[in-house]
């Protein structure tokens, strides 16, 4: 029988928008990032294998989530000190990670598309980073020396005992991600959707606190890359917010902000169709948890292939390839034929449920133990390099 391990898991606050309550996390109308639950469900799965683990981050104070410990971020240096970890594992930064003692194993799971959290010299102190795709992984090489051979995926995950298929709600479509990923472009294209399928309802779910500040981003330098990429989430965000008031009650648009937990699972149960013409300013879709959840819960959904869409969701969804633009006459018609051809969406809700049971927290959690037991020997899959 293994011996259980104390495991140290950290999200440091400066990447997490609102303080998360122990008490209140899955009702709580604040809700949970993909980013955010992944570090959550993770901690919970080891403690249910019978480890002993403790988390670090932005919290309303301490308390306790199903034998997990909650800890302030803040206090992950003074509490590191005081009890003998077998593993750390860090969420965004590896920060945390540098202050290890030796033979204590160091697990960087990296959830965004760049290493700008992370100080120079981070390398040093990490055993294995892992993104969340191989089509994030191979993007993100480019910017790092870190060896090749001490990379692994450690997908997200969903829990099926909650995301499931319920009532279906004819013609509900749902975006439930950041509106700089493509709302815009699903709300330019609404209007002819509905022209076609007049039944057709659309439901957006995200917190949009900050798209106010995104929206005032304008004549930044366009000499800069930085610059230009400001610019244009300036332009998409004024887009967003005209479009809201002009559609929002109207043409059979609905926007509802942050919702808790529970409330996503609902809403996700019974939508037949998540819209997402993928089409950010850079690479940043390295994984997609909402549509991981859409493929649960048996919404059908229908995407444009970009970043790692391609390789996680095109298996069985509904795609365009990159760039959106250039394609969104085929996204129209891909939207409208789901909506209109009932059998083809059964078809093709049951299949998401089927693909869906990969990403279990369940299957995913036994292997991240595998990691942490073997030191990254076996258990996580090594990246599979020049894969798109």
């Amino acid at each position: 029988m293994k011996k259980p391990s104390r495991i140290a898991f950290f999200y440091p606050s400066s990447s997490v928008r609102l303080p998360i309550d122990p008490g209140n996390i899955w009702t709580s109308a604040r809700g949970l990032t993909g980013s955010e639950g992944s570090f959550i469900y993770y901690a919970l799965s080891m403690a249910k294998l019978g480890h002993s683990v403790t988390i670090f981050t932005k919290l309303t104070g301490p308390g306790e989530i199903d034998g997990v410990i909650c800890c302030p971020y803040e206090e992950w240096f003074s509490v590191y000190h005081k009890q003998d970890w077998d593993a750390l594992c860090s969420w965004m930064t590896p920060e945390p990670l540098k202050i290890a003692r030796p033979g204590q194993f160091r697990l960087f799971d990296q959830q965004v598309s760049d290493f700008s959290c992370c100080e120079p010299g981070w390398e040093s102190y990490v055993d294995l980073v892992a993104p969340l795709s191989h089509s994030a992984s191979n993007y993100l090489a480019a910017y790092s020396g870190y060896p090749r051979d001490k990379w692994r995926v450690a997908y997200n995950g969903v829990d099926l005992d909650n995301f499931k298929p319920g009532n279906k709600k004819s013609g509900k479509v749902i975006w439930a991600s950041s509106h700089d990923r493509g709302l815009h472009w699903l709300l330019e294209v609404w209007p002819k959707i509905i022209n076609r399928a007049p039944h057709a309802n659309l439901h957006i779910f995200y917190d949009f606190n900050g798209i106010e500040v995104f929206s005032k981003m304008e004549n930044c330098d366009s000499r800069q890359e930085s610059g230009r990429r400001f610019n244009e989430l300036g332009q998409r965000s004024r887009y967003t917010l005209e479009a809201l008031r002009r559609m929002e009650g109207k043409h059979n648009v609905f926007s509802y902000r942050s919702v808790s937990r529970d409330r996503i699972r609902e809403e996700m149960s019974t939508s037949e169709i998540m819209g997402y013409p993928l089409n950010p300013i850079h690479y940043t879709e390295t994984f997609g948890v909402s549509v991981l959840e859409a493929c649960a819960s048996g919404t059908v959904p229908v995407i444009c292939a970009d970043d790692c869409f391609g390789e996680l969701w095109s298996p069985v969804s509904e795609w365009v390839p990159p760039p959106y633009h250039e394609h969104k006459d085929e996204f129209i018609d891909k939207m409208v034929e789901v909506l209109n051809n009932n059998d083809k969406r059964i078809s093709l809700s049951r299949a998401c449920v089927e693909y869906a049971k990969k990403f279990d927290w369940e299957v995913l959690s036994k292997k991240f133990e595998e990691t942490i037991m073997t030191r990254g020997e076996s258990g996580l899959d090594r990246v599979i390099w020049n894969r798109p």
